[in-house]
This record gives structure tokens, sequence and C-alpha cells, in this order.
């Protein structure tokens, strides 16, 4: 458009250069974005998302039929400029599409490969819910575990777990990959204790075991080579009660409300925050999880993480991250800015007021706009777990 009417107006000697670094720069980031992301391609012809992919063919069309009538323009610029424009488009559609690929993964894994001791080869029958003791009981289909405190409810979800997958470190949009439910596939029980072996996307295993006052859990996902997402759990916690619920952190055990949110805009989102290591933040959106965000509490985190969640007036459970802070990435957020590494605890209400959702990553993009993809390296995450009941 600008174009055509630079050429209507016969103002621009410099136009048909122009133009064709226009046109130079909207084919080269289409070639590049094919060689970069392959599979992403297969899945912009699904769904409504084939429209805008044909949208930008036909702009690139477009330019080109435009560069071509720009042949007859009775001025025409000198050739150094034609050269440096035409330089400028091709290196702008280089770099265009491998600015959204996904940078290297910084997350640490614990482990090379599963333990030994999570390896479980036994099967016995078992039900889809098994007691482990008068508190416990272990969910064996949902790989999850449900600890009780009177009317206040806890759900654990241990397992390292991905929504959409790809394999090309392209936008989340554009995943050809879901991931699949864990399957169980072996397990072994004796009192209060729970050891099992399970299958996915990736080889998990799954270790609860319940004291008189605390449950511990160890869970192990292995990832066969690097995996990028833009959404995924390392730990998931599901608080349910009958008062107002909060958490506080031990950096800053200050209680922290939890409150609704919305998305993509409205109510401003409550998160959690590792920054080099040892920073810890809690901050809060200026609109749905879109900074720029306010800080609410600080302090330095050790190496084991508790969060303290609370029902009413009441501490109820004590739940330590044994290795949380060793494996998380502290990389800058692609989506965040505003100084957010990949890493989150977000917490919010789940649609009830006396239910909250806790959700723990090491790497992901659920925070900010857009849905770019951030990588967890190869290896073997280690999740221990204790669950104290505090009543």
């Amino acid at each position: 458009t600008w174009s055509l009417w630079m050429l209507w107006q016969r103002r621009e000697p410099r136009l048909q250069s122009v133009q064709l670094a226009v046109a130079t720069f909207l084919t080269v980031a289409l070639v590049t974005g094919v060689a970069l992301y392959p599979d992403s391609l297969v899945g912009a012809w699904s769904g409504s998302v084939a429209l805008r992919l044909l949208a930008l063919l036909t702009l690139c069309g477009m330019a080109w039929g435009a560069t071509l009538l720009l042949r007859h323009y009775p001025v025409v610029a000198s050739r150094r400029f034609t050269v440096v424009a035409v330089a400028a488009g091709s290196l702008l559609g280089v770099f265009l599409p491998l600015s959204q690929r996904g940078a290297d993964s910084s997350t640490h894994p614990a482990l090379r490969q599963l333990p030994a001791s999570a390896l479980v080869s036994r099967t016995e029958l078992t039900a889809p819910a098994l007691r482990l003791s008068a508190t416990t009981t272990m969910r064996t289909g949902s790989a999850s575990l449900l600890v009780t405190d009177g009317d206040t409810q806890l759900t654990v979800e241990p397992l390292l777990t991905f929504d959409r997958v790809s394999l090309d470190r392209f936008w989340s949009l554009f995943a050809t990959q879901q991931s699949p439910r864990w399957q169980l596939e072996s397990m072994q029980l004796t009192a209060g204790r729970f050891s099992g072996a399970y299958d996915g996307m990736h080889q998990g295993a799954l270790e609860v075991s319940c004291g008189k006052e605390a449950v511990l859990v160890a869970a192990y996902t292995h990832l066969d080579t690097a995996v990028y997402s833009h959404l995924n759990s390392f730990l998931v916690l599901t608080l349910s009660g009958r008062g107002t619920l909060g958490i506080s952190f031990s950096p800053c055990p200050q209680r922290i409300g939890i409150l609704e949110s919305d998305y993509p805009v409205g109510k401003p989102a409550r998160f959690a925050v590792l920054k080099d290591r040892r920073v810890f933040e809690v901050l809060e959106a200026r609109s749905g999880e879109k900074g720029p965000y306010a800080e609410l509490a600080s302090g330095t985190a050790a190496d084991e993480l508790t969060l303290t969640l609370y029902d009413g007036a009441r501490a109820a459970f004590a739940v330590t991250l044994h290795d949380w802070v060793a494996q998380a990435s502290t990389q800058l957020s692609p989506t965040a800015g505003w100084g957010v590494p990949e890493n989150s605890i977000e917490f919010a209400l789940s649609g009830n007021s006396h239910v909250a959702t806790i959700f723990i990553t090491l790497a992901a993009t659920s925070v900010g706009r857009g849905w770019d993809t951030v990588g967890h390296a190869a290896g073997c995450y280690r999740n221990r777990v204790t669950v104290e009941l505090l009543d």
C-alpha cells in the first residue's frame, strides 16, 4: 500500500529499491522459516492457523507484484543503494525467524538416568485409589496423591508433565505433538509405601511413603533429548479448604493471599520466581499475567524451598521442595520481560474461592505474552517433596 501510494505521488526516487528490499525480506523470511521449522509448518496447516500462513504467502506475492510494476517507474535509485537495501532486507529476513527459535535449554537435571531403586518390575492388581494411611490416598491412574487434614485437602501431582511439545523450538501454537497422559506400567505396594513405574511421552517413576505427620514423595522423569514447550508443570498442588486461602515461602515468610486472576487481561496474577539462583521474589502483574510486575515480597533462597499453605487463619500444610532450586532455569523468559526468568510458581484460585491451584515450573512461558517455547535439557529430573501436616 505504501509503495503504490508513493508511486501515485511520484515523490520517492528510491522506491524501486525499497520495494525490492521488502519483497526480498518477505521471501527470505518465509524460506528461512520453512527451513528452520519444518514440523511447525505441518502444524500451521491445521485449523485457522492455515489462514495466517496463506496471508503471508499472499503478502509475499503482492510485494513481488508491486516490485514488477515499479520497473516502469521513471526515477531509479543508485545501484549502491539498491544493493544495500536488498542486503538489509535479506539479513532481516534471516534474523526474524531465528529470533523466534527457543534458546538452548538451561535447566539442570539432577541425574543422568532413572535410579535403580525407582525401576519397578512387579505388577499387582490395583484400584484407581489406594489408601496408604489415614490421611493419604494414592491415585494410581493420575500419578497423584491426596493428603487430607480435616476439612482441608491437598492434591499433589509430582511428575514432570508437558502440555504441547515443539520438535523444532518454534511457537507452541504450531506444535504437532501433544503429551499423552501418564500410564501406570507396574507397581509395588507395601504398608504405607507405594512405588510405581509410569510411561507417557517420557519414562517416569513415583515413590510415596507415609509417616505419622509427613508424606515423602520422590518422582523421577527421564528425557532422552531436550524438550521444548510453552506450558508444563514440575509440580502441581491443588489446595481446597473452607476459609480464605493463602501461601507463604521460606525466603519471605509473610503470608500472601491467593486471589483470582484473569487471562489474557484483567485481574492480576501472582507468582514467585527464582533469580540468579538465590534471589527469590513474589510478584504481582499489572493485568492478567503481563508486566510490569510489582514486588510483594523477596528474600534469599536456600537449597530447599518450603511453601506454607493456609486455610483461613490456620497453617494447614508445609510443602518442602528439595530439588526445585537446583534444577530450575534462571535464564530470562522470552515472553515475560521485566527481568523475569523462565521458572515460576504461579498460584491462583480455580474458579472457586475455596480451591486454589499452584503450578510450579522449571522452565515455561505461561507468564507474559506469546507462545515461545523454552527447553528442558536431556537427563533425569528428580522431584523430592515432603508434605507435612501442621495441625
